[in-house]
């Protein structure tokens, strides 16, 4: 990976975090539906947890940036393919690991 390839993933990273912390506002609505509030109540604070997750991984990526091990698989140490990369910048792991790992927890929550 060079170094262009690795300024340009640390800028897609700042720009997702950007957008990330700026585009999410609390929304009121009227009390005129219960459970429409609720749903919509459910659905905000969804939103924002996965937005929060999404800021954290971006801040670990750059922190992986900055210590120099950013691109390489958690799991398996390989280094993960700039395609990846590209389309995913914060990941933490190759499509394997990956795909090893969302196989794991649903099994675990099946059971």
């Amino acid at each position: 990976m060079t170094k262009a390839d690795l300024q340009n993933l640390r800028e897609q990273l700042v720009r997702q975090s950007y957008l990330l912390s700026d585009s999410w506002s609390p929304t009121a609505t009227p009390l005129t539906d219960l459970g429409t509030d609720l749903d919509k109540q459910d659905l905000s604070l969804w939103s924002l947890e996965h937005k929060q997750r999404r800021l954290m991984e971006i801040a670990q990526a750059l922190q992986r940036l900055e210590e120099g091990t950013f691109g390489r698989c958690e799991g398996c140490r390989r280094v993960i393919p700039l395609e990846r990369l590209r389309a995913l910048p914060f990941t933490r792991h190759c499509i394997h690991c990956a795909r090893t790992a969302e196989k794991e927890e649903a099994d675990a929550l099946s059971r």
